[in-house]
């Protein structure tokens, strides 16, 4: 597995998942600015794609 992006928010992951082509996203369920959960029903509208929910 090779990391080609982090970001620290939704708003900036969301800009990488657009530039990026990813295989799978990890995903914390604490994020700042939106609850992950939340952030993954958006995405799955948008780009349906795997994504492996971890929590710190």
């Amino acid at each position: 597995m090779e990391v080609v992006g982090v970001a620290h928010d939704p708003i900036v992951a969301r800009e990488l998942i657009r530039e990026l082509n990813l295989d799978v996203l990890t995903l914390d369920i604490e994020m700042s600015k939106m609850d992950g959960l939340d952030f993954l029903e958006r995405l799955m509208r948008l780009r349906p794609m795997p994504v492996v929910m971890i929590s710190t």
